[in-house]
């Protein structure tokens, strides 16, 4: 019931005020929660961020109270209904002023146009993304962690399709980058989370740090990107949404390793090696020779 909250309530509530006012319940109208925003002045992203938060704190919520007796769950449905519903009453009434939400939507927006206006924010966070992917790989090639014999000779095996795709035409070239940099990531994540188990704390803290400042450069390039050469989908956005709130999700341990954690850095690290391929199409078979020169490291890395 808190997974489908928002969809399901705001279905209900329409449906009881279509009845109620004499009308078919199937009839198409401006009475949902999210047409209710806009009315009050909200922009259509800032309408689709508040509805994406208010539906994942609620599934946090749903998460965190799965231990609960029913009668606590009850009483916690209860109230997001009455918060729902007092909405409802609120912007019917009339009662909610719309100048002071058209006003600090207003500024709002206007601090996002100044923003948009300055190109070198975006060249800097697509950098900055550049530059922590590098810093990445170097941190696997040089952890002392000694690397599985399989990984080592998928590796070397991965390296001579790596470096014969880029001697190809311009789609074998990509084909072959996007894949070596996706299992180098996932080799070279592998590879710092045990290390990461023996280090210490505030290490540890430091590396979920970079993967904190992964994202905001990330949806930070994906949002200034004058050329829209990355065009995200509601899809990628939820995947977004998840790779944040997979590990408190998913509780499964590989060793010492925690396999939710590991799945959301993942998403992110793939998530960045495909704004890159899209920033430095021009730079594809760079970007490959990069790729699979952290492949042969790895490869070797068995040797050290």
């Amino acid at each position: 019931m808190f997974i489908f909250a928002i969809p399901l309530m705001d279905l209900v509530a329409v449906t009881m005020q279509r009845l109620l006012s004499g009308g078919s319940p199937f009839k198409a109208d401006r009475q949902h929660v999210h047409h209710k925003l806009l009315a009050l002045g909200f922009a259509h992203q800032q309408v689709v961020v508040i509805l994406y938060g208010l539906q994942l704190l609620l599934v946090l919520m749903a998460y965190a109270s799965r231990w609960s007796s029913d009668g606590f769950l009850m009483g916690m449905y209860l109230l997001v209904l009455a918060g729902l519903g007092t909405f409802y009453y609120i912007v019917s009434s009339g009662r909610l002023r719309q100048d002071v939400i058209r006003g600090w939507s207003t500024g709002v927006l206007y601090w996002r146009t100044w923003v948009d206006s300055n190109q070198w924010l975006s060249q800097w966070c697509l950098y900055g993304l550049l530059v922590g992917m590098m810093g990445f790989f170097l941190l696997g090639v040089l952890s002392s962690f000694s690397i599985p014999t399989e990984i080592s000779n998928l590796s070397l095996g991965l390296v001579g399709l790596v470096f014969v795709g880029t001697l190809g035409n311009a789609k074998s070239i990509l084909l072959t980058t996007r894949m070596a940099l996706y299992l180098g990531s996932t080799f070279v994540l592998y590879v710092a989370e045990h290390v990461l188990v023996e280090a210490a704390s505030p290490l540890a803290g430091l590396f979920q740090g970079f993967f904190v400042l992964l994202i905001i450069g990330l949806l930070l390039a994906i949002h200034l990107d004058k050329d829209k050469r990355f065009q995200p989908n509601p899809m990628d956005y939820l995947l977004l949404l998840l790779a944040i709130a997979i590990p408190g999700l998913l509780t499964i341990q590989l060793g010492m390793m925690d396999v939710g954690e590991m799945m959301a850095k993942l998403i992110i690290l793939f998530f960045v090696c495909e704004v890159l391929l899209q920033a430095f199409s021009s730079k594809v078979r760079q970007l490959g020779y990069v790729s699979g020169m952290v492949l042969l490291c790895l490869a070797f890395r068995v040797f050290w």
